[in-house]
């Protein structure tokens, strides 16, 4: 029987025990289609991804969406979606989710920083564990994994700078500022 795509193609995604190759038959009839998941395909595969697993970027949008996303205002909805975005999904997102450990959520921790590259403080480190553990422990669950790899995890983040008060000739500045200043 001929092969009713235009386009397939094998992939090597891995070896079994015994050394035997465990192939992704990727196929498709539109070129542009199918160009895009064999580039998806190959890049979670050089990140150490399985195909076919649920990964941890999969799940995270997905609990997201579910237990979240409908229960939130707007500001926490985006603080979220930022965490996912710039911190979870970047450094475990290619992860199948029940292959996590917990030095790799450590790792992410670790080296979590903010969009200008800085690390992060206290309340956006507790904010990052808090989302993470969530995202697990839900899992756990809903049984896509046999127990959450996020227990004993340590929240890393820069203490809180102190700041000073201002002086009365500061303060005095400021009040005759926002007399004119169309935001008062």
């Amino acid at each position: 029987m001929a092969n009713k795509y235009k386009y397939s193609r094998t992939i090597v995604i891995g070896h079994k025990d015994d050394g035997t190759p465990i192939r992704k038959y990727i196929q498709d009839n539109n070129k542009a289609r199918f160009e895009a998941k064999v580039r998806a395909v190959q890049m979670l595969v050089a990140r150490g991804g399985t195909p076919g697993k649920v990964t941890v970027e999969q799940w995270a949008w997905q609990w997201y969406h579910t237990y979240k996303e409908p229960h939130v205002g707007e500001s926490q909805r985006n603080n979220y979606e930022e965490h996912l975005r710039l911190r979870i999904c970047p450094a475990i997102g290619f992860l199948a989710l029940d292959n996590v450990k917990p030095f790799q959520l450590q790792e992410m921790m670790n080296n979590a920083r903010t969009s200008k590259g800085k690390p992060l403080g206290a309340s956006t480190a507790a904010k990052l564990h808090y989302i993470t553990h969530a995202i697990f422990e839900q899992a756990e669950i809903n049984g896509l994994i046999a127990s959450s790899p996020f227990r004993r995890i340590e929240t890393v983040g820069e203490d809180e700078k102190s700041r000073r008060a201002l002086t009365r000739a500061e303060e005095q500045i400021v009040r005759e500022v926002a007399k004119r200043h169309y935001a008062g």
